[in-house]
């Protein structure tokens, strides 16, 4: 559930049990201004702490759900494999000053060794820096 949605559900759920933002502050222990800019959804760096005191005094309970869109092998797939490409480019680029080209079929595997290399790497040496895709 998006940020959004959960502020709208909130202040759907105050309109409907008639609580005022001073009642649910003193009951959430928050300002009223903070309960305040939170429902109406100007407060764009509320806590999920704060967001759980509010559900409660409205008789909700905040729940986050994680769900995995890719799995661990798939992430560390694709950014081995942005920086074989990086380094293909690196060395196309070199080759290229000296006169030389890489050819398609050279590129291909250059880049196919270099991700069996990455992929043998301890897996913080992924992340050291930031592969532009």
């Amino acid at each position: 559930m998006s940020y959004q949605k959960i502020i709208n559900k909130l202040a759907e759920r105050k309109l409907t049990l008639g609580m005022s933002e001073e009642y649910i502050a003193r009951k959430a222990g928050l300002a009223r201004s903070r309960v305040h800019r939170l429902l109406a959804g100007t407060d764009k760096s509320a806590s999920i702490q704060d967001i759980e005191k509010i559900a409660a005094v409205m008789g909700l309970q905040a729940q986050i759900v994680l769900s995995e869109k890719q799995t661990p092998q798939e992430i560390i797939n694709k950014q081995a494999g942005a920086i074989a490409r990086k380094i293909e480019k690196i060395t196309q680029a070199t080759v290229q000053l000296e006169q030389q080209g890489l050819s398609k079929d050279a590129r291909h595997r250059l880049r196919a060794d270099k991700l069996f290399e990455i992929l043998a790497w301890p897996r913080r040496n992924l992340w050291l820096q930031d592969i532009d895709e």
